[in-house]
């Protein structure tokens, strides 16, 4: 049980090793590939937003907090700045539309180096609650890996290839699932795991999920109307795993 941030800092060293990182984050790309073949992008991915199936060992993954989802046919591309400040994407600070599916692939790269390094990747070392100074890094793709982890080249040629400032030369969702890196030992139920959910019956109605769906935009503009729609940008008020959560509309 639990979520997959608690997993990784309740850890033995803070983090975990490559081959038990690569194994959630290929939970967590299907989930999200799931979500973009339904033409919805989640936009607030992250550890904490990952819980956990204690019935199984390992535990099983599964994405949670849709609070930030978009439909990109319904909504067209998202033009709101929201989500958790550590793991936005350069394109999501600048402001204006961007495309919602690179987004998420840099969060998945976000939760990845975490997983792995046990920190967050844009996190000044001398002012590590400074928002201005993870803004100022994520815009310079400023991050770096510690060499004594000895990650794979694969590993490595992974994060690099997710950690673009171009979103269009950004590595695609679909080419991280064709990754050599990402392929080596794939679980059995994450080869076909989305065709797999396609066959079987929903646990819910439509009209059960149209009433959460409804009851949660419910709730957001409660919460939009209490902040008055404005950007927080208090550096105080982030804390030490990056989570200021906020939304510009």
């Amino acid at each position: 049980g639990g979520d997959l941030f608690d997993y990784v800092v309740t850890a033995k060293r803070g983090r975990l090793d490559e081959h038990e990182a690569r194994f959630y984050f290929q939970q967590l790309v299907r989930g999200v590939a799931w979500c973009h073949s339904k033409v919805v992008s989640h936009r607030d991915i992250k550890l904490e937003n990952t819980l956990l199936e204690g019935h199984g060992t390992p535990p099983r993954a599964k994405i949670c907090d849709f609070g930030y989802s978009k439909d990109s046919i319904l909504n067209s591309r998202p033009d709101t700045i929201c989500g958790t400040p550590a793991y936005m994407a350069p394109e999501v600070l600048d402001g204006g539309e961007y495309d919602g599916a690179p987004v998420d692939v840099w969060s998945c790269g976000v939760a990845l180096y975490v997983m792995l390094v046990g920190s967050l990747p844009f996190q000044d070392p001398a002012h590590p609650n400074s928002y201005p100074g993870i803004v100022e890094r994520i815009r310079n793709v400023q991050y770096f890996i510690p060499p004594q982890l000895m990650l794979s080249p694969g590993c490595v040629h992974m994060i690099q290839r997710i950690f673009v400032r171009d979103p269009q030369q950004r590595i695609s969702l679909q080419a991280v699932q064709q990754h050599p890196w990402f392929l080596a030992d794939l679980p059995p139920d994450c080869q076909n795991g989305n065709l797999q959910l396609q066959l079987l019956a929903p646990a819910q109605t439509e009209a059960e999920l149209i009433a959460v769906v409804n009851l949660a935009r419910q709730l957001h503009a409660q919460q939009q109307q209490q902040v008055g729609g404005e950007f927080i940008m208090d550096e105080h008020l982030l804390d030490d795993g990056g989570d200021l959560d906020y939304v510009v509309e």
